[in-house]
């Protein structure tokens, strides 16, 4: 593994690490609501409500409500502040006027706790709009993890796959089929889901302040699912009509070029009008990225064009293949 390898590993290690921790927060927030539905119940009285504002590091605000209630477990006095499990606060006062509204001091209230431990007390139970869009705004960084976990399974695929670089063949009879394409049903779906669920963060956040009902937050999952199924889906159909498929017909002794590169169709090239195959180098420098390198599998035909078959931004893969298709072609 090169140096640019160990990078990509460190830093996928360390997001997925940061990413995973949040989303089991999340989860177990999910789970302690859901199953706080069968926690016993017993009649409790509030003594104490109030917002909570606090002030954040840029000057914003979030608040949330305070509420202390009393109840009764055994013939035992106890006392919980805990509104909901995973508490959260939220840049929308009303919601926690709303919510302050419904619990004054002095309020009969039914309290849920659990009967292994009566101390573990909640007023609220059920999956709310706040989990939700939570796991929404998550959605993003959980793209990016799963992008970075594609990237070193496909490398341990090329290890123990060493042909062609781990490109996928397919043999009918005498002719071979190289799947060239580089973005695949996975990485749209993907793509798509963090994308919408980026766009979605602010629409719905600032909005809803952000905690929005479960219907909204239904809602925008229902929208970052539909992305990801139609990328894939059209993805999908994309790369299994073969048009980006690089053919060698060893019958006819010709190549069928993939529709990509700036190809609208299939280009059919004989054996013997390739004078080389090699690896082109592609650099690009941003001043948020820095310097970064593709490489594409070239054709160089005898009449001096050339022709790229693929851009892909893995070195080994690239020199594997090109490798792979001069054995192929007898260069």
């Amino acid at each position: 593994m090169n140096s640019g390898g160990w990078l990509l590993l460190v830093f996928g290690l360390f997001w997925s690490g940061i990413t995973l921790t949040f989303d089991g927060f999340v989860a177990r927030s999910i789970w302690q609501r859901w199953s706080a539905q069968n926690f016993a119940s017993a009649p409790g009285r509030v003594t104490h409500s109030e917002v909570i504002r606090m002030r954040g590091s840029k000057g914003g605000s979030s608040y949330r409500p305070k509420i202390v209630y009393t109840y009764e477990v055994d013939g035992r006095t106890l006392t919980s502040e805990q509104y909901h499990f995973g508490e959260m606060s939220s840049s929308d006062a009303r919601w926690a006027n709303a919510v302050l509204a419904q619990h004054p001091v002095g309020r009969e209230v039914t309290v849920r706790y659990d009967p292994a431990d009566p101390k573990r007390a909640v007023l609220k139970t059920g999956i709310e709009g706040d989990e939700l869009f939570v796991g929404l705004f998550l959605t993003p960084f959980n793209a990016i993890m799963l992008a970075i976990v594609w990237l070193a399974l496909a490398s341990l695929r090329r290890k123990f796959s060493p042909e062609a670089g781990g490109v996928s063949l397919r043999t009918e009879r005498l002719r071979t089929r190289a799947r060239m394409a580089a973005f695949l049903p996975f990485h749209a779906a993907v793509a798509a889901a963090g994308g919408v669920g980026f766009v979605l963060i602010f629409i719905i956040g600032f909005t809803s302040g952000f905690n929005p009902s479960v219907r909204v937050a239904v809602a925008g999952w229902s929208v970052v699912l539909c992305a990801a199924a139609l990328a894939f889906g059209r993805r999908w159909m994309r790369i299994h009509s073969g048009a980006e498929d690089l053919v060698l017909d060893a019958g006819t002794q010709t190549l069928t070029l993939p529709c990509n590169r700036g190809r609208k169709r299939p280009v059919e090239v004989a054996f013997g009008e390739v004078a080389a195959v090699e690896v082109k180098r592609h650099e690009r420098t941003s001043s948020k990225s820095g310097t970064t390198y593709s490489y594409s599998p070239t054709l160089q035909l005898r009449d001096g064009r050339s022709e790229q078959l693929a851009e892909w931004y893995d070195q080994p893969k690239a020199d594997a293949f090109t490798a792979w298709l001069r054995g192929k072609l007898s260069l």
